[in-house]
């Protein structure tokens, strides 16, 4: 009777190492999948603020940015200030949402109403212009590609009618591919006042004005982008295409009004060029 009570007892504490065995192993597995599973986590996080570190790099080293930041300031530290104040913000999704939401609500209003003669309210809209194009016009550029862009009526009527025609023919909206700049060129236009020229991935045209006011510098970009017909259909056409000709033109054009440069160029390039204006961000 005693050995079957030691052999029952002994049989116990080895089923009861076996089970505390047991469950030691699982929870070691368990730990170990969960410092994996974290750790994996962690990498991933740490994997995309390198890459949004290293698309913000890439975007500082273009030659244009570097030009147009010179342009827009004198004073090194406000410039690096700026930069980091833009790079925070060029990632930052609530601000984006923002702009979405009391801006381009607006907008697509105004693209309900597309067609009609009547007069929109510029108030709104202006403000927040101002905000994206003007506060903020370097993480603008930089989200170039997350904007999604509407083409808007000629005042003129008769080219109104062109406008419409080619919006159809060629899209009333576009959304550039990449915040790739192909070319750009400056045009000193006054004592106090630069103007650059950007062309797009898809070959629109971005006009961008800096002005010397008493001691300040004002950056802008204008809030309309131009794209000329024939170089969305002839890729011949928009390579071809020289931003510095195209300055050239709006030089001559400025300096003497009946210069038929500009109107040379249109004409080669299917007539007065589309406007678009910002109406959606991703």
């Amino acid at each position: 009777m005693k050995k079957n009570n030691k052999i029952a007892i002994v049989s116990f504490l080895i089923l009861t190492f076996i089970m505390i065995l047991s469950t030691l192993t699982f929870l070691v597995k368990y730990s170990n999948k969960e410092t994996i599973s974290n750790s994996n986590i962690q990498i991933d996080k740490k994997n995309f603020s390198d890459q949004n570190q290293d698309r913000w790099e890439i975007f500082l080293q273009h030659e244009y940015i570097n030009r147009l930041l010179d342009l827009s300031f004198k004073d090194q530290n406000k410039k690096i200030k700026y930069i980091s104040e833009q790079k925070v913000l060029a990632f930052n999704d609530q601000y984006y949402k923002k702009v979405k939401d009391e801006y381009l609500n607006y907008a697509n209003t105004f693209i309900i109403a597309y067609g009609n003669d009547n007069t929109y309210p510029k108030k709104h809209y202006d403000e927040k212009v101002d905000e994206l194009f003007k506060q903020n016009w370097l993480s603008t550029l930089f989200n170039l590609n997350r904007f999604t862009f509407f083409a808007y009526d000629d005042d003129n009527q008769f080219a109104k009618i062109n406008s419409q025609n080619n919006a159809l023919k060629f899209g009333a909206f576009r959304k550039l591919k990449t915040n790739e700049i192909l070319q750009f060129g400056v045009w000193n236009r006054s004592n106090d006042t630069d103007e650059m020229y950007l062309l797009t991935s898809d070959y629109s045209i971005l006009k961008i004005t800096i002005r010397q006011k008493n001691d300040n510098i004002e950056t802008s970009i204008f809030n309309y982008a131009f794209l000329y017909s024939e170089l969305s259909k002839d890729q011949f056409k928009a390579e071809k295409f020289d931003i510095l000709k195209y300055i050239k033109a709006e030089f001559l054009k400025v300096k003497n009004p009946n210069s038929i440069e500009k109107s040379e160029m249109n004409e080669k390039l299917g007539g007065n060029p589309l406007r678009f204006v910002i109406v959606d961000i991703d």
